[in-house]
């Protein structure tokens, strides 16, 4: 699996949820207020190894992150959501990110983030930018809006009876690119990566194999997470990793929803169920982490009490069924060495 080091270019998502529908729909999990803590030594490494952790060890992550992100002033915010809440926050010390809050539109749509990112990196997967919980007081954050920000601050987001404020908080891509996988002529050309009967994958050449196998998994990673707003234009980065392109799978705030809308997500799951190769050590991750390594990779928000509900998770655990009943039919009908021919 891809690991990306976070060091040296930090990361964001941007809120570019389309279907406004949807957008007072929640991510499950208590919305009492809890104790606030910002999220910081359990759920991250300062490490400097890059190496795609192990499936067994949930607790470990690709990459760095600096711990500041945690702790550093807030000194600056403005809006960039469309549809959804989000604002751009500047840190002390130079840093940018993206902060998604409990809001009246999202819910609490920023646990999806969360979950995400700490699942991606229990399967060793660098390609889903950091997403972690800080809490911040109501009056800090409104203190830092500028004009426009102000308005969205004062009309959209939650506060705690505490006087804090919940959320994700991502660190900013500078120069963030798209990848526009869900038009033609890039859909044409990865869907014949994974569905066309006749390719030969020893013969693509090594970026391109490695391009299939993300997309692959990113397939695979959505159906798992619930995610039903990935094509919805705007939500896959474009980095780059040793010359080759990195997927990366940017605004997970549509996953784990309580219930996921099938409307949005069904065509997801027929999607996969189209897909005829996928990535070898993607699948060996995913059939060794047992339920309790997944219940301790996504979590709490704050001790004791998780980050997503017992229903939430229950449904997350009959998706995997679904993906490995997917991938298993994929190896009976083309057989092993073809449905895992990809990195």
């Amino acid at each position: 699996m891809r690991s990306v080091v976070l060091g040296a270019v930090a990361l964001v998502c941007f809120s570019c949820t389309k279907r406004e529908g949807w957008e007072k729909g929640g991510v499950a999990g208590s919305t009492s207020a809890g104790p606030m803590y910002v999220d910081s030594g359990t759920y991250v490494s300062t490490s400097t190894d890059a190496a795609a952790p192990s499936a067994s060890d949930p607790a470990a992550v690709t990459g760095t992150l600096d711990p500041s992100f945690f702790t550093a002033k807030l000194l600056t915010g403005k809006s960039i959501g469309h549809t959804s809440i989000v604002f751009k926050l500047g840190l002390e010390g130079g840093k940018e990110a993206a902060y998604k809050p409990r809001s009246k539109i999202g819910n609490e749509r920023f646990r999806g983030e969360i979950a995400a990112y700490r699942l991606a990196r229990a399967w060793g997967l660098g390609n889903v930018p950091p997403a972690v919980f800080r809490s911040f007081a109501a009056s800090d954050l409104k203190a830092a809006m500028d004009e426009k920000a102000s308005g969205v601050f004062a009309d959209q987001v939650v506060a705690e009876p505490d006087g804090n404020v919940r959320g994700a908080l991502i660190p900013w891509i500078p120069h963030l690119t798209f990848m526009p996988l869900e038009r033609d002529p890039d859909r044409a050309k990865w869907k014949s990566w994974l569905e066309s009967p006749a390719l030969d994958t020893n013969a693509m050449a090594p970026c391109d194999r490695d391009l299939a196998a993300q997309i692959s998994t990113m397939i695979a990673f959505d159906v798992l997470t619930g995610n039903w707003d990935r094509w919805s234009g705007g939500n896959i980065g474009r980095g780059l990793d040793s010359g080759c392109t990195t997927v990366l799978y940017i605004d997970n705030d549509g996953a784990f929803f309580d219930p996921v809308p099938k409307l949005f997500f069904d065509p997801q799951v027929a999607e996969l169920q189209k897909v005829r190769r996928f990535s070898k050590r993607f699948v060996t991750a995913l059939r060794e982490t047992s339920e309790d390594g997944l219940r301790a990779a996504i979590g709490e928000e704050s001790p004791g009490k998780p980050l997503l509900s017992e229903r939430a998770m229950t449904a997350f655990f009959a998706r995997r069924k679904l993906v490995l009943d997917a991938i298993d039919g994929a190896m009976k009908t083309w057989g092993e060495s073809s449905a895992l021919s990809l990195p």
